[in-house]
């Protein structure tokens, strides 16, 4: 019986010691903002103005969010 439990305490600590490591490491990860990571990945536009109003300076990618209660205003020049 003693030696069932100390073959069980033996598994269960290398298992232990073989998960830890990566539950270690994924709590250390720096967290990157989602402007961030969006702005990796796309090219924005640069917006600006002319004379019949807002204007499409550099083309990029435009990101339309589509969402109940995301409130989404004009962009002001």
């Amino acid at each position: 019986m003693r030696g069932r439990i100390e073959i069980s305490s033996q598994i269960a600590a290398l298992i232990f010691a073989g998960i830890a490591p990566g539950l270690l490491a994924a709590q250390a990860a720096p967290t990157v903002s989602l402007a961030d990571q969006l702005s990796a990945q796309y090219t924005m536009v640069k917006m600006g103005a002319d004379s019949s109003g807002p204007a499409v300076i550099q083309p990029g990618t435009i990101l339309v969010i589509q969402k109940g209660g995301i409130l989404g205003v004009p962009i002001r020049i």
